[in-house]
């Protein structure tokens, strides 16, 4: 007898075989993750498109007698309201359509905005607008404002801008 316990007689798992183990397991969880969210989007489908085409057919009817800043003013209170990335997407899309349909432009609506991809610039500027609009500390509101820079990326927006 010995006199050692029996983690004298246990070999180690070598380093290699638990970061192979760690990184599977890390792979996996990732991999459900992806499955899980492909199936909610393909089971959900067909909603979120009817979602979109009411919001876009809203936009449009809204935009008849309203400028472009009130197409961003009604966006943002769409947004503020919403309770998941679903409803803040379909507050985009009104956006959207409302500004590339509306009668009344305002010429100045997409001044200040960083261009699209200037990450840092648009952190700041969209949490600005968000304060100014007294929606501090409001996530929908600054995640609104984060995809409203692509929308005056939009050349035709630009276009009616310049005008």
């Amino acid at each position: 007898m010995g006199g050692g316990g029996p983690d004298e007689t246990r070999e180690r798992t070598p380093w290699w075989v638990t970061a192979l183990l760690v990184i599977g397991l890390i792979a996996l969880l990732g991999g459900l993750v992806v499955g899980g969210v492909a199936w909610w989007f393909h089971a959900n489908k067909n909603r979120l498109l009817a979602e979109g085409k009411k919001a876009g057919d809203e936009g449009k009817a809204f935009a008849v007698e309203h400028d472009q800043r009130a197409c961003v003013d009604e966006g943002v209170a769409r947004c503020s309201a919403c309770k998941g990335p679903a409803c803040e997407a379909m507050a985009s899309v009104f956006t959207s359509v409302c500004l590339e349909t509306a009668e009344l432009s305002s010429p100045d609506v997409c001044d200040g905005v960083p261009a699209h991809g200037e990450i840092l610039k648009t952190v700041g500027w969209a949490a600005a607008e968000c304060e100014r609009r007294g929606r501090a500390n409001d996530q929908s509101c600054q995640r609104f404002f984060h995809g409203f820079t692509s929308t005056c990326e939009n050349a035709s927006l630009r276009a009616r801008r310049n005008e």
